[in-house]
């Protein structure tokens, strides 16, 4: 079992970092030749590739789920609707990303000095940087929009539901976490998404919702540009975060003893 997870787990990643890179480099192509001037091309490139991937995986899930369900007899991807209490998602949303916030806060602390952080950082400011309103605005709508719903489905949806098959709960929810740091290809950001992958498939598991944990994301990816935008508006953000680290950790012990 612990060989098949790994070919899975394997397979998944390589296919979609394949992926990433191989329509990147082509739409880089493409947008060097009709674009040039103070556009942020890597933005541009990140969102069309999201839109491409994101029409893929509607076609993949069409017959996948199908396959998935005349073999097992279950769901591919559980798709239940919010519930009364699905205010404490939010909650959650908001302790995930204080807690993310501490983490990698103390994590450059403690390597301020080292060329790999530094050149990580450069590059990851680069790439999220816009020039205008308009690019802004796709900034927003890809990290706060398309990359939770894309990712959730891959991750949660689609490499939980079929590593879970062979593996216990617990040690399907670490790889998942393992997968989705490995799968943003750089420490930095793979510190924070190895720790919100394994909350997140957690959240999934317990809650059979897809759309809840794209919620935990989303509030996760907003409060990360928020924090952003204006010292003040960061650090009141930030208060309110830290204590809902406290209240959301016990929101997720009650998910684990009200499973049904």
């Amino acid at each position: 079992m612990i060989r098949k997870t790994i070919k899975i787990v394997s397979c998944f990643l390589l296919i979609n970092i394949l992926f990433d890179l191989a329509v990147g480099s082509g739409l880089a192509v493409l947008l060097a030749y009709f674009f040039s001037g103070t556009y942020n091309l890597n933005l541009y490139l990140i969102i069309l590739n999201q839109l491409f991937k994101l029409g893929l995986l509607v076609v993949f899930l069409k017959y996948r789920g199908k396959a998935y369900r005349e073999k097992y007899g279950k769901v591919y991807i559980k798709t239940r609707n919010l519930r009364p209490d699905s205010y404490k998602i939010f909650i959650i949303g908001l302790g995930v990303a204080g807690f993310g916030n501490i983490l990698l806060s103390l994590f450059l602390k403690v390597f301020e000095n080292n060329s790999y952080i530094r050149e990580t950082l450069q590059n990851l400011e680069e790439i999220l940087s816009y020039n205008t309103r308009f690019e802004y605005a796709l900034l927003f709508i890809s990290v706060v929009v398309l990359a939770p719903i894309l990712e959730e489905i891959l991750f949660r949806g689609i490499l939980f539901s079929e590593t879970k098959k062979y593996l216990g709960k617990k040690s399907a929810i670490v790889i998942n976490g393992l997968a989705f740091a490995i799968y943003h290809m750089n420490l930095i950001q793979g510190i924070n998404t190895f720790f919100m992958g394994m909350v997140l498939a957690y959240i999934y598991y317990y809650r059979k919702s897809i759309k809840e944990v794209i919620l935990v994301h989303m509030l996760n990816n907003l409060m990360a540009m928020v924090m952003e935008t204006n010292y003040y508006l960061a650090l009141a953000m930030g208060i309110v975060c830290f204590f809902a680290i406290f209240l959301g950790l016990k929101f997720l012990l009650e998910f684990r003893l009200t499973k049904d």
